[in-house]
């Protein structure tokens, strides 16, 4: 055990005993430290990042804990994450729903921080994963927010991979909609006082993922949120800067005008 681990556990985990297992420490740590609560008058993003790689529980948490970040994350897991396979190979995937838990404040050292651990980890995504987003609501008002991201939807599908548009875990939103299954989904309000944004796909990418999350804060806090018909009518809106004008350059599909329609809400 390194010794900034064994220090941290003599910390915080009150039961620790040198002549505890290392690996029995951390189950001890994760069993005591698995659920986090958001702080009263402090806004937080929360992510779901599905992903798998070789490395176990144990390891990844014991990552986590050399790198600070274990009051951020808590590790569970996604049954229907479908690991690639390698020919001629017979490899052994462990699948993992990470949930991360940041003051918006800290978005950006906190993700910086998570991407050397994903890249240490070597954790993988395929179309069978997905990044969601929620979007604290409990200073500000849900329904207006819901009603931006809603007009902004055609713009959020155009964004991400084509294996989304006709996904059963991220579907088309209308505004009667309140189904855990939709794209933009506002069952996760009664909850945990969020909207749960569902139509990422999976990514470990963290600048990628501070992009996205970056679009939605601008979207829910905007004045106004434009009637998105194409890639220029986003374009034109003034809640852009510039590194989010490059990204939707970079990724928006027009695409998705042409055959939206083939998907059923």
């Amino acid at each position: 055990m390194s010794s900034k681990l064994k220090r941290k556990l003599e910390r915080y985990v009150p039961t620790y005993r040198l002549e505890n297992s290392d690996d029995e420490t951390i189950v001890n740590y994760l069993e005591d430290y698995q659920n986090k609560d958001p702080k009263v008058g402090i806004q937080y993003i929360g992510l779901e990042i599905e992903c798998y790689g070789k490395m176990n529980r144990i390891s990844l948490q014991k990552l986590f804990f050399n790198n600070d970040l274990e009051k951020y994350v808590m590790i569970g897991r996604d049954p229907t994450i479908r690991p690639d396979t390698i020919p001629g190979e017979a490899v052994y995937w462990n699948t993992y729903e990470l949930r991360l838990l940041i003051p918006q404040k800290e978005l950006t050292r906190v993700l910086k921080k998570f991407d050397r651990v994903f890249k240490v980890a070597r954790l993988k995504t395929n179309e069978t994963c997905g990044l969601h987003v929620h979007l604290d609501m409990r200073r500000r008002n849900e329904d207006e927010c819901f009603a931006k991201l809603l007009k902004f939807q055609d713009a959020l599908y155009a964004l991400v991979n084509k294996d989304r548009w006709n996904n059963t875990y991220c579907r088309q939103t209308d505004e009667d909609d309140r189904d855990h299954h939709m794209g933009i989904n506002m069952e996760a309000y009664d909850e945990h006082e969020t909207i749960e944004v569902r139509i990422h796909h999976g990514t470990t990418d963290t600048r990628a993922i501070e992009q996205w999350v970056r679009l939605l804060l601008n979207v829910i806090d905007a004045k106004n949120v434009p009637q998105v018909t194409n890639k220029r009518s986003v374009l034109r809106w003034t809640g852009l800067n510039k590194r989010l004008r490059t990204y939707v350059k970079r990724n928006f599909k027009d695409v998705w005008f042409r055959e939206k329609d083939r998907f059923v809400l």
